[in-house]
């Protein structure tokens, strides 16, 4: 359990709120704070994937075919082996936002989905 200090403007609203949703006001600054910071991992992730596409030549002539981890902008590990770069990684880095992606031509993958076909009415 850890003690917070906001201004009482805000809480005054958070309680406001809290009790027109129905729950308690910790519920809400938790649930406030969690939002955050999904919203925060996700948004670190795809700075990871922007600069996996900035850096795409410069992989291409070291790693090409080989999987990449990037955090904070840099390549921090490489390997052939996806599950194994994966494994170290997350040992050292825990769950920190990481891009994991296989260096090829193409800087980002096609994915070819295929929709499902109706069959033809009779007429």
């Amino acid at each position: 359990m850890a003690t917070i200090t906001i201004s009482s403007d805000l809480l005054a609203e958070a309680n406001r709120v809290a009790r027109q949703n129905g729950i308690s006001v910790d519920d809400l600054i938790a649930d406030a704070v969690r939002q955050h910071l999904k919203q925060h991992r996700r948004e670190q992730f795809e700075a990871e994937a922007r600069a996996f596409e900035a850096m795409h030549t410069q992989l291409l002539s070291e790693y090409k075919g080989q999987f990449v981890a990037i955090h904070g902008g840099k390549v921090i590990d490489h390997d052939t082996d996806k599950a194994a770069l994966y494994k170290r990684v997350r040992a050292r880095y825990g769950q920190a936002p990481i891009y994991f992606q296989q260096v090829t031509d193409q800087v980002l993958p096609t994915f070819h989905i295929r929709s499902p076909r109706r069959p033809r009415l009779q007429r």
